[in-house]
């Protein structure tokens, strides 16, 4: 019997309007019973002031109320919701039952208003007499479940809105039939706000049925596989039945909702044609400069540029038309079509096109027309657009000083819309055109000028002479060779220096030397010897030539013949006056610079402070004289470059000079600057030249992470050409290693154990070439920086044979001619492998019907004679390494180009072309030299020239053996994770011979464990690559809780490839697989000891 049913019996109901119990009527008797058994909330109420009768289940909802309630009327007990009560127990006694579903009541049932939801079922209860003598109330309380729901509902809604307001396109589609069933704004913005929900995709976008995206979504929807698609192109009609819109889209359709009985497809993804049209945008631009670079035609540059542009926007035709000097006309010479439509060379009258139009024009404004008979600019004068077959155009002024000087013109035969792409694409195309047709120019202009320079130097009665703006002399005119009697040539580089008089040559040297570095006036007097061997006076000037730039292209100089004035002394004295004005003339020439430089000069005193600048600063930082001048350039200068910059102002302090410094200083709108700096200390000041390189370390950046790309391109290509031979390799390795332990077992059952020595080291040497191998083709393969070392030439050939005879096949000889002696060089090893391989390889497709390949090494020493006929090398002492075939040869015109990026002559698919482009890129930066000789059907001979190198070779590290001092000490303890148990067990065995406490771990669970139980653990040895958690994390987590715990990686993969990116931090160590126990001894035992 439960609490309340002990209540009801022993209540003293006399004291209510039921009174006594045994004067109940039956009907309330087995209405009280039925309430005092149910489970469920129940309470009745009695009689006409609805006394009231419940159960242990409403105890709960009564609270505080009980056990007041019991026998208490309806309203006495809850007046705060009587009103409902009232309404339920009228309907009650008219026999009517009444339900409510998840009803708010508002209950003060422990002193304190709360809201409570419950499901109610008020029940009419009748007397023996048939009449209503009370009701049944039973009460679920649903407050959790409802306030549940309306969680469910908000999060639902808040999910639905960003859903909705998501920035990446999403959508849901249901079943085989591909209907829609959620698309957020993104994705009906960009197929044209369309009514989507509850349709299939083919009647609703029926353009992409066309282009087989039904077909790869019932791939996905069949699979399970997700598609992801990269920058594809779609076609859509954001108008039904409008012209079709090209878009770029990177998306994913996956899978949703696979045991439903319709599963879903998940849709999302990103618009991202602009950055897709924005590249194929710089890469028609690149081209364009590549093709117009070396033009010298107008028309030609002209007509090149119109069928650039033209094909990469659609048009039908496109070209450049000159406006004549009266700005009516426009005269077409040359233009491009692409077959629809025919040329409109010739004269046209602008006017004829319409007035609006051509006023567009002559203002300056670009004209961009979908279809020229409804567009209000060209309507007027659709007939004669019509006539030349012109529907849609795109039109670009070009102006001169405000005048309309010439049009770039796109047509098409048939109407469209053109972007705003396209018409960048135009903007940037004509600026390239026309910089391409101002650079003809100032070519023609300067070969005009050189052959003017040239007949008028003939004609002077002095020696003239031109330098490069290295300082390089190579041209002399005819009076030079006739004085001095030497072969045209011969004088060229340094041969000059042979006919000036020894004592004066390093005055001249030291002056001219002096000239080309600060780029100022050359001028010097000293004697060179004429043809008989008798030497005279010259006054030698020249003067540097600047480029539009600023930079210097070239020198001209003068010998002047001033032996008879050397003599005479009124000759002396006309001279000094005549000195006396070019002084005042330089002058004048450097206040000008000063005014006129774009490079930013500055005067400061030996602390730094800054006494005078020129206007280039303002210019290029933004700051104005005054706020420079008197103080230090502390406040411009970038925080990490503070310290250089001390240091480099202390040098100039000590009487150095700075040739080509670099540092960052603030502009005035927030941003930094890279300055390269030329300072020299004079009379108690410092006098600078600084220019803003800003760009230029950009492009540098920017060129070194292609020729990174295009490195690795290169190594991969190699290695997917080792392949064959090494699988041959490994195999043979491996054969070995099973083969002896095969047989150690063997002989271990028989008794025999006096041949086990044989078989082991057998099976060692075997793996010890694996490991060699594999080391080889990670050190091909990975991605790193250069990394100059001291490299032996032959023993990197000699260590390459086995795998280049395996590479290059039976029907090929190799021959390897190695130089005794040979010096060093100093290059990336790695590189030079890498270089040895694939002119190996190309030697290889050089000869399908086999031959021989033959590889040399020699010193070479290049003397000055021999570089002067070369480019970019400098005479000294060199290591060669040649490589030779017996192939098919190359032409001539092919040996120009093979250095060159992407040029190639083999197949699409079997070469890139940048193998011997990266090979001269490794030789330069190693400041070395290639040279490549060939003959058609003889063979091809390429040659490496490496610099020599007069250090020391680097030793290799011996084997550690194991002695007394790998013992370890007592209670050391190592925690060994490796989830190969052979490995784990040979390394836990190995250290417990050295007395270490060896705990062991296969996984990172199971590692974790045992570092938050293990009393001490000295060193953590764990493996990189483990499933779960990889050796990175154990190591995290290991020293959250033991922080100074030391850590020992072990990797597979190539040891300076990991540490290259950074991954160790201190007291952490990697060690390769595979290695020799005494290795890991000895790091562990270093390890642990400091």
């Amino acid at each position: 019997m439960t609490d309340i049913e002990t209540l009801v019996r022993s209540f003293d109901w006399s004291r209510t309007s039921l009174g006594r119990q045994d004067s109940w009527p039956q009907s309330l008797r087995t209405t009280v019973d039925m309430v005092l058994q149910s489970p469920i909330a129940m309470v009745l109420m009695w009689g006409p002031d609805h006394a009231m009768v419940y159960n242990e289940g409403y105890v709960a909802i009564a609270g505080k109320k009980h056990p007041e309630a019991l026998g208490g009327t309806v309203p006495a007990i809850w007046p705060e919701i009587w009103d409902w009560n009232r309404q339920m127990l009228a309907a009650g006694f008219r026999g009517e039952a009444r339900t409510a579903r998840d009803h708010l009541l508002r209950l003060e049932r422990d002193g304190v208003a709360e809201e409570l939801w419950f499901d109610l079922f008020y029940t009419p209860v009748r007397d023996e007499s048939g009449a209503v003598a009370g009701v049944l109330c039973t009460a679920i309380d649903t407050t959790e479940r409802v306030r549940l729901n309306r969680r469910l509902a908000t999060e639902s809604m808040r999910l639905k809105e960003l859903f909705r307001q998501a920035p990446s396109f999403m959508a849901v589609m249901r079943g085989p039939d591909q209907v829609f069933e959620l698309a957020n704004d993104a994705f009906l913005t960009l197929v044209g706000d369309r009514d989507l929900v509850g349709r299939p995709l083919a009647a609703v976008l029926p353009e992409l049925s066309e282009q087989g995206f039904p077909q790869i979504l019932d791939r996905v929807l069949h699979t399970g596989e997700a598609f992801v698609g990269r920058e594809m192109r779609v076609l859509l009609r954001p108008q039904p039945g409008g012209p079709a819109q090209e878009r770029f889209l990177d998306f994913i359709y996956q899978r949703i909702d696979p045991e439903a009985a319709a599963p879903g497809i998940f849709i999302e993804g990103f618009d991202v044609t602009d950055r897709v049209r924005a590249e194929q945008r710089q890469a028609v631009l690149y081209e364009m400069g590549e093709r117009l670079r070396e033009l010298d035609q107008i028309d030609e540059i002209a007509l090149v540029a119109a069928e650039m542009l033209g094909r990469a926007v659609g048009g039908a035709r496109a070209g450049f038309a000159t406006i004549d000097a009266t700005g009516e006309y426009a005269e077409i010479v040359r233009d491009w079509t692409d077959g629809r439509v025919a040329s409109v060379a010739g004269r046209h009258r602008l006017e004829e096109f319409g007035q609006a139009f051509a006023a567009l024009l002559r203002r300056g404004d670009s004209v961009s027309v979908a279809d020229v008979a409804h567009h209000p600019a060209t309507a007027a004068g659709a007939a004669s657009f019509a006539r030349l077959g012109i529907r849609a155009l795109l039109n670009l002024p070009v102006m001169d000083g405000g005048r309309l000087a010439a049009i770039l013109y796109v047509h098409d035969c048939e109407p469209r819309a053109w972007s705003a792409d396209d018409l960048a694409l135009l903007r940037d195309g004509a600026a390239r055109a026309l910089s391409a047709i101002e650079r003809a120019q100032a070519r023609a202009a300067s070969r005009a000028s050189e052959a003017l320079f040239q007949s008028l130097a003939e004609a002077a009665p002095q020696h003239v002479w031109m330098a490069d703006a290295d300082g390089r002399l190579f041209w002399f005119n005819a009076r030079v060779y006739g004085f001095t009697g030497a072969a045209p040539g011969e004088l060229d580089g340094e041969g000059w220096a042979r006919v000036v008089h020894p004592e004066h040559l390093p005055a001249a040297l030291a002056a001219w030397t002096l000239a080309v570095a600060t780029h100022q006036n050359y001028q010097v007097e000293f004697r060179l010897r004429d043809a008989t061997g008798a030497y005279r006076w010259f006054l030698a000037r020249a003067v540097p030539v600047f480029g539009d730039g600023g930079q210097v292209i070239r020198w001209i100089g003068t010998n002047t013949d001033i032996d008879d004035q050397k003599m005479a002394v009124d000759r002396l004295a006309e001279l000094n006056a005549t000195l006396e004005e070019r002084v005042a003339e330089q002058t004048q020439a450097r206040e000008r610079i000063w005014r006129v430089s774009q490079d930013m000069l500055v005067v400061t005193d030996l602390d730094g402070v800054w006494l005078a600048v020129n206007p280039a600063w303002e210019a290029t930082l933004g700051w104005r004289e005054h706020e420079l001048v008197g103080r230090t350039s502390r406040w411009l200068e970038h925080p990490d470059d503070v310290r250089a910059t001390d240091a480099e102002r202390l040098r100039l302090q000590g009487g150095g000079r700075t040739t080509s410094f670099e540092n960052r200083f603030r502009h005035r709108d927030g941003s930094y600057r890279w300055l390269s700096w030329m300072a020299v200390p004079e009379d108690g000041r410092f006098y600078a030249v600084a220019r803003d390189v800003t760009a230029e370390r950009l492009r540098q950046a920017e060129l070194e992470q292609t020729q990174d790309a295009l490195r690795q391109s290169q190594k991969m290509e190699a290695v997917g050409q080792l392949t064959g031979g090494i699988a041959h390799d490994f195999n043979n390795l491996l054969q070995g290693i099973t083969g002896s332990l095969d047989l150690v077992k063997k002989r271990i059952a028989q008794g025999r154990t006096g041949e086990l020595d044989r078989y082991v080291s057998g099976a060692m040497t075997s793996a010890s070439r694996a490991a060699a191998l594999t080391h080889r083709l990670l050190a091909f393969s990975r991605r790193q920086p250069l990394d100059p070392k001291p490299v032996q030439v032959n023993a990197l050939v000699s260590s390459m044979e086995d795998l280049l005879r395996r590479t290059m096949g039976e029907r090929i000889a190799i021959e390897l001619v190695l130089a005794g002696g040979l010096w060093l060089t100093l290059c990336d090893q790695n590189q030079l492998e890498s270089a040895l391989l694939n002119l190996a390889i190309n030697a290889r497709d050089a000869m399908p019907d086999g031959g021989r390949l033959t590889i040399e090494t020699a010193n070479a020493h290049l003397d000055s004679v021999y570089v002067a006929r070369q480019r970019d090398i400098a005479a000294g002492q060199y290591v060669c390494l040649c490589v030779t075939d017996t192939g098919t040869g190359m032409a001539p015109e092919v040996v120009q180009r093979a250095f060159d990026p992407f040029f190639t002559t083999k197949p699409i698919g079997q070469g890139t072309g940048l193998g011997l482009s990266m090979i001269y890129g490794f030789t330069r930066q190693s400041e070395g030299y290639a040279k490549i000789y060939s003959e058609v059907g003889r063979g091809t001979t390429v040659k490496l020239y490496l610099p020599r190198h007069r250090g020391g070779a680097v030793e290799a590290d011996a084997m550690p053996q194991l002695t007394v001092a790998h013992q370890a000490e007592d209670g050391e303890t190592v925690l060994v994770v490796e989830d190969e148990a052979v490995v784990r067990g040979l390394i836990v065995d190995v250290l417990q011979d050295l007395g270490y406490r060896a705990l062991e771990a296969a996984d990172g669970d199971a590692a974790l464990a045992i570092l938050r139980q293990a009393p001490r653990i000295d060193l953590l040895v764990t493996d990189m690559g483990l499933p779960g958690l990889n050796g990175r994390q154990i190591a995290d987590a290991a020293r959250e809780r033991r922080p100074g715990l030391k850590v020992l990686f072990m990797t597979g993969y190539a040891e300076n490839a990991a540490l290259a990116n950074g991954f160790l931090d201190p007291g952490m160590a990697m060690i390769t697989k595979p290695f020799a126990m005494e290795t890991l001894a000895t790091r562990i035992r270093d390890m642990i000891e400091t």
